[in-house]
């Protein structure tokens, strides 16, 4: 409710302001409305993949699952744009697209787990069924158990079965989603040091605000361990300097 009711707001926001613009208002009086804030208990979406959520779910996916779910994982990319990726956006070593959203052209060279994965998904779809018949051809490199591209709603009810199964065996927690993914890619790039260029850059986002948005539950532990860390030499070479000046005196 608090999304639909802040894409109302922007929406007629943005009428009125065709309004002034053709003179049929005067002001636009949506510009001072607040949007609705997200109360602070209140459960947090798409949150990013633990390690062993991760793990998790490889271990238990089947193939053609497996693969859309390990792109998201790799690459961070969307959702729909993972679905409809042609099999010539990979050309053995990098994948290639432009996002259907924003039309970002993005060029990420495929992890090696990702490459081995597409290997093996290339292979099946290549091999004969079980009643000796080439099996039925896609233009997308995900396809479903049937060996036909996915549909958005098919894959959904596909994954989140998967995923409940998991939740139900205490294997993961609750609330894993398909974009929780990107958001566990600009996370773990936060962790290793990489600045919003560079995590806008890969799954191909615009802007920089959008990376920090999606990083923005990043573990900076280790990130803070190395501050702290200088922190402590800093003061104890002040220390060390304060003994030497008060034996002096």
């Amino acid at each position: 409710m608090r999304s639909f009711a802040n894409y109302v707001l922007a929406v007629f926001s943005i009428l009125f302001s065709f309004a002034i613009e053709l003179e049929l208002a005067e002001t636009n009086p949506i510009a001072k409305v607040k949007k609705v804030r997200r109360a602070t208990d209140a459960r947090k979406v798409n949150r990013p993949w633990t390690l062993a959520e991760r793990e998790a779910v490889f271990a238990a996916a089947p193939p053609h699952l497996l693969l859309p779910i390990a792109i998201g994982r790799w690459v961070g990319m969307r959702e729909g744009d993972v679905l409809r990726m042609p099999k010539a956006s990979f050309d053995g070593k990098t994948i290639r697209v432009v996002t259907g959203k924003r039309g970002v052209p993005i060029a990420v060279p495929a992890a090696a787990p990702l490459q081995a994965i597409i290997g093996q998904a290339l292979q099946r779809a290549s091999a004969p069924g079980k009643d000796g018949q080439a099996r039925p051809q896609t233009i997308t490199l995900c396809a479903n158990s049937r060996s036909k591209p996915w549909t958005g709603s098919g894959f959904r009810s596909s994954f989140f079965k998967l995923i409940r199964d998991l939740e139900d065996r205490g294997e993961i927690g609750t609330g894993l989603t398909f974009h929780g993914l990107r958001h566990t890619v600009a996370t773990e790039l936060r962790q290793l040091g990489y600045d919003s260029r560079a995590i806008a850059d890969m799954p191909g986002q615009k802007t920089q605000a959008q990376a920090d948005h999606y990083s923005a539950e990043a573990d900076l532990e280790m990130k803070m361990r190395g501050v702290v860390q200088k922190m402590e030499r800093a003061n104890t070479r002040g220390t060390k300097l304060s003994r030497k000046r008060d034996k002096s005196v």
